[in-house]
């Protein structure tokens, strides 16, 4: 008698949402320090530079981040399988321009926010990403930039009866930008991912009860019958 095991798979589920991002607690804080929209607050597109921007939010000649989130069309994604993604959800675009003395910015926090649940999806809220900037002093010398960000690794969320695993990712942890020149401004694109990987199923026994279970079974289906056998003796007349 062989035993059947039984794959237990999670439910495709379709979702789709926003990703937004918000600049927060530079550090040292200067008083001219620019962040659009206000600092802390999340958006599609939020930035943040050192100095007071010229021009515009995306046309400032300072040295700076900017995030583009679900800025022109929304989040579509499956979970379905072991592990969906690694799926796009965002970019930075690391800028070396002008600094202005007084204005410098050695780290600063990135909070991302990834909002599914208008398709009854999930909402993350990812610990903060920790950007470092180190582009020497301020002053008339041409300097080259290197941005730095931290994996904030990730979490799990569970969605109906599937608990599931979330990871972030980057093309490049540590960008090197040269310096353009007096008034100019040199940039690079550094894309943010997101990798969902299948845990467990709530509220399903695991594999070990299962065994088990099937162990018990059987040894009732062997008294079972030893019962019945016990039943059909028939005592001798002598």
């Amino acid at each position: 008698m062989g035993l059947a095991l039984t794959a237990l798979t999670a439910r495709a589920q379709l979702i789709s949402g926003s990703s937004q991002g918000a600049f927060s607690n530079p550090v040292p804080t200067a008083t001219v320090q620019y962040f659009n929209p206000a600092v802390g607050t999340f958006a599609t597109l939020a930035n943040f530079y050192t100095g007071t921007a010229t021009g515009g939010s995306n046309s400032t000649s300072q040295t700076g981040v900017t995030f583009f989130g679900s800025l022109f069309s929304p989040l579509s994604l499956t979970l379905a399988g072991p592990s969906t993604g690694p799926i796009g959800v965002g970019y930075f675009v690391y800028s070396n321009g002008n600094t202005i003395a007084g204005t410098t910015s050695d780290t600063i926090d990135f909070s991302l926010k990834l909002d599914f649940t208008a398709s009854g999806g999930p909402l993350i809220n990812a610990t903060p990403f920790r950007l470092s900037l180190d582009g020497g002093p301020a002053g008339p010398s041409f300097i080259d930039n290197q941005f730095t960000i931290t994996n904030p690794g990730g979490g799990s969320f569970t969605l109906g009866t599937t608990v599931y695993n979330y990871a972030f990712s980057f093309d490049t942890t540590s960008v090197n930008i040269p310096e353009a020149g007096s008034g100019l401004q040199s940039s690079a694109v550094d894309n943010l991912y997101v990798t969902f990987t299948t845990g467990r199923l709530t509220g399903v026994p695991e594999p070990s009860t299962y065994a088990l279970s099937g162990v018990l079974a059987l040894g009732g289906i062997v008294a079972l019958r030893r019962f019945r056998r016990k039943d059909r003796i028939v005592p001798m007349v002598a």
